[in-house]
């Protein structure tokens, strides 16, 4: 614990316990809490701590912290070897910016309680707002919510520490305006941290015109007043994003995909530890309709097996999204089974 000023407030506890302050002041410092072992705890505490403009740095923490301009105080501060904040206690913090297990935030508000060794606290990154508690067992997330891309976001579930796995009881999404980033199918193939193991999603819904958009030159594609639900979806399991269980339904007033517009595409799959079966796949192109189905193995070179059917459809299409046909050009009839592998 480093800080350019120190101000000790005294009380009249002093005089049986000298090291029990009426408050400790730290500007401009940093507390490094990197080679705090369980047997280490300091030896003073306070009525209250206050800290300004500080810097805390716990990387070995249940859930690892980086935090730069905090200010506020916990009050009393009663801290021990295995908490910090101590117990009993109550404190109000704003930080400039902070890194929480690999989630950074700038201009955050945190709130919250600890009693008997439980954290209650709230969290304000700007707009977003998080209700959590947190126990020896995991994390409570109470409530979530999130402005995002010009769309709100809301959730709430549990993350286990013994599994690893964030379960969420219901996330919605509403009015999202959102353009993927050019890296979004190699974080989609990324190994997740340590700490997640999986995803499990019990209840999902999305409405209100959310706007999805790839501007990948390959392949560029954007959905417009997208909606969808799903229920018991596994969206990560073994530290690897995918849709490993659950069903999931997703249309849209409009879409384009690689320059062919559609109309009110639908989409509805059902998963497991096999393979995601798409039941239904249809959208309007021009004056005819495509309907489909298809599979997809879960195995890691997720083979694809695709069966398409056009009505007064130009057969252009499925060549203008990479697959061959010698079909003419004019609208008419076609069937289109296909195999390929994804990987």
């Amino acid at each position: 614990m480093v800080a350019k000023r120190v101000d000790l407030g005294l009380a009249l506890l002093q005089f049986s316990d000298p090291l029990n302050f009426g408050s400790v002041k730290l500007h401009d410092g940093t507390i490094n809490l990197a080679n705090l072992t369980p047997d280490d705890a300091l030896p003073f505490q306070a009525g209250r701590l206050q800290l300004n403009n500080m810097r805390i740095e716990s990387p070995n923490a249940a859930l690892p912290l980086s935090a730069r301009q905090v200010n506020g105080g916990i009050m009393p501060w009663k801290p021990t070897s295995q908490n910090m904040l101590g117990s009993d206690t109550q404190f109000q913090m704003s930080v400039g910016d902070m890194t929480l297990n690999k989630v950074s935030g700038a201009n955050v508000l945190i709130q919250g309680s600890v009693a008997k060794g439980r954290i209650n606290g709230r969290f304000e990154l700007n707009d977003p707002i998080v209700n959590l508690d947190l126990l020896p067992q995991g994390i409570t997330l109470t409530q979530f919510s999130s402005r995002r891309a010009n769309g709100m976001i809301r959730a709430d579930g549990r993350w286990s520490r013994s599994n690893k796995q964030l379960t969420l009881n219901n996330l919605a999404i509403a009015g999202l305006e959102y353009t993927l980033s050019e890296n979004w199918r190699d974080s989609w193939l990324a190994a997740l941290p340590t700490w997640l193991d999986s995803v499990a999603v019990k209840r999902f819904t999305s409405n209100n015109r959310n706007l999805i958009i790839d501007i990948n030159p390959a392949f560029p594609f954007q959905m417009t007043s997208l909606d969808g639900s799903g229920e018991n979806l596994l969206l990560a399991r073994q530290h690897q994003w995918g849709i490993w269980s659950g069903k999931l339904s997703l249309n849209a007033a409009a879409a384009t995909f690689n320059r062919i517009d559609l109309r009110h595409p639908s989409l509805s799959l059902n998963a497991d530890d096999r393979q995601i079966a798409i039941t239904e796949l249809r959208a309007f192109s021009g004056g005819g309709l495509l309907e489909g189905s298809a599979s997809v193995g879960q195995q890691p070179d997720r083979p694809l097996a695709l069966t398409l059917k056009g009505h007064a459809v130009p057969a252009s299409v499925l060549q203008n999204w990479d697959w061959p046909t010698a079909i003419g050009q004019r609208p008419q009839q076609f069937p289109a089974p296909a195999r390929r592998l994804l990987a």
